[in-house]
């Protein structure tokens, strides 16, 4: 504004008007972008969270393992697959005795591309434990610890569970042991 002036020119006006909703475009972009990254955060959590909760779910049914007692069904399990009798809590918050059956199964990750899943299945409800896009998947099952332990790729009904599981991923293997603390 020139001396003398009491008022600001049109053009003045319009510039000042110019500049200010440039800058609030660019702080709303700014902002959307932030949004944005919470967002991703907060399912990026909540989808590790799930993992970490189904892993501690399938430890503590394996803690709770049930062998050699009228009603429980026997340890049975091959390279597949195992099943036997376990503790599992209820929605009143009580354990209650529960068939659970684990699988290796393949599942679709993207269209046209499987991977090998660890499914454990708790009467009704299918969980899918661990998946790690592996093209191979297995199970083991500990027998004795002494020398390195004895693994079997199968196990026979009996009176009795083994020590753990060995969850094998391609190169990569999750050892879950049977009975005893999670």
């Amino acid at each position: 504004m020139q001396p003398g002036r009491k008022a600001f020119t049109l053009i003045e006006i319009v510039v000042a008007i110019t500049v200010g909703a440039m800058i609030l475009l660019g702080a709303s972009g700014v902002m959307n972008q932030l949004a944005d990254a919470a967002r991703r955060l907060h399912l990026y959590a909540a989808a590790t969270d799930r993992a970490a909760n189904r892993e501690r779910d399938l430890r503590e049914l394996l803690a709770n393992v049930e062998v050699g007692t009228p009603g429980s069904q026997p340890f049975v399990g091959n390279a597949d697959s195992a099943t036997f009798s376990s503790w599992c809590h209820t929605p009143g918050g009580w354990l209650e005795r529960c068939s659970v059956i684990l699988s290796i199964e393949c599942m679709e990750t993207t269209p046209g591309s499987a991977s090998q899943s660890l499914v454990v299945h708790v009467g009704a409800r299918r969980d899918v434990v661990m998946t790690r896009y592996a093209r191979s998947a297995r199970l083991r099952y500990l027998n004795g610890a002494a020398d390195g332990g004895q693994w079997y790729v199968q196990w026979t009904a009996g009176i009795r569970a083994p020590l753990a599981i060995g969850v094998i991923m391609d190169r990569d293997t999750t050892f879950v042991r049977v009975g005893g603390i999670p």
